[in-house]
């Protein structure tokens, strides 16, 4: 699945839950090694409006992560 700006992130771990948009992502190559990614430049409910940065490789991979795309749920 590709993120992209706008969508919405629930994240519905039981110790920590938020509601997250999508306001910028951004192609990277990771520092260890050569191989690339998208940096996702998330603003979380719970952090009154400062930006977070996360691998999309790692949201994708989350359990408790919901993606809402178009109002659709996608996962």
């Amino acid at each position: 699945m590709r993120l992209e700006v706008g969508d919405m992130i629930l994240w519905d771990d039981p110790e920590d839950r938020d509601i997250g948009w999508i306001v910028h992502t951004e192609q990277r190559r990771y520092s260890h090694d050569c191989v690339g990614g998208v940096m996702l430049y998330i603003v979380w409910a719970k952090q009154k409006g400062e930006t977070e940065t996360i691998w999309a490789k790692y949201i994708l991979n989350k359990k408790h992560v919901t993606i809402i795309k178009g109002g659709q749920h996608d996962r």
